[in-house]
């Protein structure tokens, strides 16, 4: 079983795909010293690297990754800082590192991340994410069984999802889009609580709102949402889930309209092992 590798990986200038998934023994990544400008895919699943991207050094050479997968790690306790530097890293999947404990600042450009069953991560990073002020793509992070996240942390999150639903809903206005029914942000992660910032709430499964006069007139460019999910350990049917909500408009001048509004997801890919969501979850949502 693979146990190391060679120093002169970065000789591979044409590589594009990475893939060591399942080498429990590998311990040690080799510094990349020189750019490994086609790398776009690093797949490190089930490995035992403690510090797969450990200093600025190796950021630069890695520095066109779009793809990262650590899960299923259990010696990686967090990420190392210059990770944000990844500009162009924009997918990490990071489930079921049982030992990590926190995130740092997350890069730019990520649009998802999944750290569905990190059971020991308590603290995220303060913005857990930097927001680029033109950015335009969907973003979807998601913290389900992450048990022990602290109140701060989960804020965190929720100012994420609140900043993000704030750039999307600006960028839209400034190209004068109506409703394309994409889901611009989500994220979900343990709790009972619906963020202050909702103003209207419900208790069930069916929320009715009049809109306001100037929405009315002039359209609006998204609808942000969130859901309180009750589980209580919760078994997948074919380990993939999905939170969506029926939109109905009623007009007195024509007829209803209804939408289908995506919240949230988790999907596993592994059809070996049964995905359970085991408590209470927050789902937000923010849909143009």
């Amino acid at each position: 079983m693979l146990e190391s590798l060679p120093d002169c990986l970065n000789k591979l200038k044409a590589l594009e795909e990475l893939t060591l998934s399942g080498c429990s023994r590998l311990r040690n990544f080799p510094k990349i010293k020189e750019t490994m400008e086609n790398l776009q895919i690093l797949l490190l699943d089930g490995t035992s690297v403690e510090k797969p991207l450990q200093e600025p050094l190796q950021m630069n050479g890695l520095s066109m990754l779009r793809r990262l997968c650590l899960s299923r790690n259990d010696m990686i306790k967090s990420p190392q800082p210059c990770i944000s530097e990844l500009y162009n890293l924009q997918w990490m999947d990071l489930r079921y590192c049982t030992h990590l404990t926190s995130l740092l600042t997350l890069p730019p450009n990520l649009q998802y991340l999944n750290a569905h069953g990190c059971i020991s991560l308590k603290t995220v990073a303060s913005p857990l994410a930097l927001h680029l002020p033109t950015e335009k793509g969907p973003s979807s992070f998601i913290f389900t069984n992450c048990e022990k996240l602290e109140h701060v942390a989960k804020n965190e999150i929720i100012c994420y999802a609140h900043n993000k639903t704030r750039i999307s809903s600006d960028a839209l206005n400034r190209h004068n889009k109506g409703l394309a029914f994409e889901t611009l942000a989500a994220t979900c992660f343990p709790g009972s609580v619906v963020p202050a910032w909702f103003d209207n709430k419900a208790s069930g499964a069916v929320l009715e709102r009049e809109l306001p006069p100037y929405l009315r007139d002039n359209g609006f460019v998204g609808i942000a949402l969130c859901a309180v999910v009750s589980f209580k350990n919760y078994k997948i049917q074919n380990n993939n889930f999905m939170l969506k909500c029926i939109c109905e408009l009623n007009n007195a001048e024509t007829s209803s309209s209804f939408f289908n509004f995506h919240i949230g997801d988790l999907s596993e890919t592994d059809n070996q092992q049964q995905c359970t969501i085991k408590s209470t979850h927050v789902f937000i949502g923010f849909t143009s």
